[in-house]
């Protein structure tokens, strides 16, 4: 019954997921929404929709590996155990500018996802 009471008098928890304007205008009348990072997949695009799909349930070329969904599954497996199993070994340290070609002085690189 206390959890009831807490819930009932304690006022409501907002989930904003996705578009932060809502969850700011939210901000601005005193509250404190919960914020989720979230896009639909494939930004909502139908047609990449539809090919994710069938990426999902599409058999693969060899059936023995069932769906293409589960040979990806299977090959990120073995991509990760190969990573895990590996002994890495450093073989040199440079300069970015001087070691990597097409290099410049106003590029810069990051291990981050696409800016």
């Amino acid at each position: 019954m206390d959890k009831l009471r807490e819930l009932l008098t304690g006022g409501p928890v907002v989930a904003n997921v996705g578009v932060p304007l809502f969850a700011d205008a939210l901000r601005m009348q005193g509250k404190q929404p919960v914020s989720v990072d979230w896009t639909p997949p494939a930004s909502g695009n139908p047609e990449m929709l539809s090919i994710l799909a069938a990426l999902r349930t599409e058999a693969s070329r060899d059936d023995s590996r069932g769906t293409m969904a589960e040979t990806i599954a299977g090959a990120n497996a073995k991509a990760l155990e190969a990573i895990a199993s590996s002994h890495p070994v450093l073989i040199g340290v440079g300069k970015a500018i001087e070691d990597i070609p097409g290099m410049r002085p106003d590029l810069i690189l990051h291990a981050g996802s696409g800016l």
